[in-house]
């Protein structure tokens, strides 16, 4: 005889290419939109969590970043495949826990596959654009390249865009970062399929990890952590912008703020430095 109880799914976090429980054991749980019938359950993330996370993107992105820019393509291609292989997947779910029409659930998934593959054609060809041999007057080369920053933290805008969200991280990881993501609540519905997007598409554990919390709570943590190169922060929240500005001075963090276009040459550059070297020659 069966009972009938409606056994709900847990999400986890998205760590070091694991699906792995918050350190904390602290979780929310989701609703069906506009219903009190209870979805899943999330895990939220800590600070022990965000430590953790930016531990594995420290040790990644070094391999990553090492390897060549055609393979970082392959793999973000791979992505796209995978996310079109999950879209029956996560339209349902957008449609159950966002309340999105079938027609704004494909849209969604067509913006994510769409950014994975621009950026993915991207990624061997930005540095022929952003590089540069300078004129100068004298008898030397001088010529200026790009190389990644290291750990970058993506705080995703409050709105629901798969697109924006899959375009903000592949920008980040195209130029050879690696990426930690906070989701707001509007995305908790889709982080166990984007990490198994990331997880099946051969990108390297720690490249990019996701964490769920509320309300910001961890932004002074991620803003502030000195192993912390940049923050990409998504929120048009301005007492917030100035407050991760604050935060990131004792390391000259560098805070990125939201550009309109998400598909373009300088979403890639954002994330970059730039070294420029003189050459002697004629001696």
């Amino acid at each position: 005889m069966t009972s009938g109880l409606n056994v709900l799914k847990t999400i986890k976090l998205y760590m070091n290419g694991e699906f792995v429980r918050g350190e904390s054991g602290k979780y929310s749980t989701m609703k069906y939109y506009n219903s009190d019938k209870h979805y899943a359950h999330i895990t939220l993330g800590s600070r022990k969590d965000f430590r953790g996370a930016v531990e594995s993107s420290h040790a990644a992105q070094p391999g990553w970043s090492g390897k060549t820019a055609y393979n970082r393509g392959q793999i973000l291609y791979r992505m796209a495949e995978m996310m079109e292989g999950k879209r029956a997947e996560i339209i349902s779910v957008l449609k159950d826990a966002n309340g999105l029409s079938e027609k704004e659930a494909n849209a969604e998934v067509d913006g994510a596959i769409d950014s994975f593959v621009y950026y993915a054609g991207f990624s061997d060809k930005y540095t022929s654009l952003v590089d540069n041999i300078n004129p100068i007057n004298g008898p030397f080369h001088n010529f200026t390249s790009s190389e990644a920053m290291g750990v970058t933290v993506l705080v995703c805008e409050k709105k629901l865009n798969l697109g924006r969200l899959a375009a903000q991280m592949s920008a980040i990881i195209c130029g050879g970062n690696s990426c930690i993501t906070l989701l707001s609540e509007n995305y908790w519905s889709v982080v166990a399929s984007l990490g198994e997007v990331f997880a099946t598409s051969d990108l390297p554990k720690g490249t990019i990890n996701i964490l769920a919390t509320t309300n910001n709570e961890l932004l002074e943590w991620f803003a502030g952590h000195m192993e912390v190169k940049a923050v990409s922060f998504q929120d048009q929240d301005e007492a917030a912008i100035y407050k991760v500005k604050e935060w990131g001075i004792d390391n000259m963090k560098r805070i990125i703020l939201p550009r309109k276009d998400t598909l373009c040459l300088e979403m890639i550059s954002d994330y970059l430095e730039f070294k420029t070297s003189w050459h002697p020659i004629g001696f």
